[in-house]
């Protein structure tokens, strides 16, 4: 099959990685693949490698709203998608989601779209959000299959009227897992809360720096590591020095490898507001690193409150701090919910990327085949 593949960016995050994962092993599977990306993004140079001549930069193509590049992404896109003559196209991401699967309809070509996480949420200003979910009914009914990388992004969707049972698919995202055994866990006061993520609104790194602030005083030994940039790096760090917490925390900043930093983490913290398939989440407890995260969709998917990690109410800062210094204080229930989360993740089937990715290949097929 002739398949594009098309993302919003390639800057380091859970969906692009998972994309340049599938591209890669549907072009070992033989099949021709192209992947189109926005100009922006660390990632672009693995995509060159992977893909070499069949990486194609659609420089009008870029996550803000800019009607005039808007307007010739999608010309350019139709254009190429109607000359390609390609059977599927593969979008991710709501901005290539949007342009690219309205841009194949137009060219007379299926397409599939995988929801990373909905760009709607209830943190936005109600007209804004409701522009997007009636643009993603609409752009929906023209998607020959909608992939949600869990079931709660499914039923999100299903909840707004984006398209019907039978048009969804349940694929977790594709997570390659560090290639380390369990790490061994340190019963001593010198330990390490971390973080991975973009530094943006989504990811909400301010409860993470609240969060050190708060517990900082009582535990004169943790330190707070950072790994990520992005728009609010600026800001973050004029918080830290603000608090006056400059030797408590640590900001490593983009790392395309986050897991060779996260092993050094005793507990990883994610304080995002709404998420698809958090990759961080799957790689900590593949490595045996307990997790605190608030409870949002895909992470409430995976983590087991108790078990193989804690989930706390979004922007509950008291209910994350208690969490937080359970695990820090109870080095049998650090111990217990490192094994059980490193069981699970290594041993469930739905997490396992070569399975999903073969799951993805069939849908292709199916997609193909089925008359229009």
């Amino acid at each position: 099959m002739k398949i594009l593949q098309l993302i919003t960016h390639l800057e380091i995050g859970g969906a692009q990685k998972a994309t340049l994962h599938l591209s890669s092993y549907l072009k070992l599977q033989g099949h021709h693949v192209i992947l189109g990306s926005g100009p922006r993004g660390l990632l672009t140079e693995d995509a060159r490698k992977i893909l070499g001549r069949n990486f194609r930069i659609f420089r009008f193509l870029i996550r803000e709203i800019n009607p005039i590049f808007d307007l010739v992404a999608f010309f350019t896109l139709f254009i190429y998608i109607r000359e390609q003559k390609f059977d599927i196209v593969h979008t991710h991401i709501s901005k290539a989601g949007f342009l690219g699967r309205w841009a194949a309809f137009f060219a007379g070509v299926k397409s599939v779209h995988t929801v990373h996480g909905f760009a709607f949420h209830e943190y936005q200003n109600s007209v804004v959000r409701w522009v997007y979910i009636i643009l993603e009914k609409i752009t929906a009914r023209i998607t020959s299959k909608i992939i949600a990388v869990s079931e709660r992004v499914r039923d999100k969707g299903l909840n707004y009227g984006i398209g019907n049972n039978n048009k969804y698919e349940v694929v977790y995202e594709l997570v390659q897992l560090p290639p380390v055994r369990i790490r061994l866990l340190k019963n001593t006061s010198s330990q390490v809360i971390g973080m991975i993520a973009a530094l943006k609104p989504q990811k909400n790194p301010w409860d993470f720096i609240k969060l050190a602030k708060i517990i900082s005083r009582r535990y004169p030994q943790l330190q707070f590591h950072i790994v990520g940039d992005g728009k609010l790096g600026k800001k973050m760090k004029k918080m830290v020095s603000h608090l006056g917490i400059e030797d408590r925390v640590k900001f490593w900043g983009w790392r395309k490898e986050g897991w060779k930093f996260m092993i050094n983490f005793d507990i990883m913290v994610l304080t995002s507001l709404f998420e698809g398939q958090p990759h961080v989440v799957i790689e900590a407890m593949g490595l045996g690193i307990p997790v605190v995260a608030y409870g949002v969709d895909g992470v409430n998917d995976i983590i087991k409150d108790g078990m193989n990690g804690f989930t706390v109410s979004p922007r509950n800062l008291s209910e994350l701090r208690e969490k937080v210094e359970l695990v820090l204080n109870d080095f049998s229930l650090r111990k217990k919910i490192s094994t059980n989360a490193y069981t699970w993740v290594r041993k469930e089937k739905k997490l396992d990327c070569i399975y999903n990715s073969g799951r993805i290949e069939k849908i292709y097929m199916e997609v193909k085949n089925e008359q229009t």
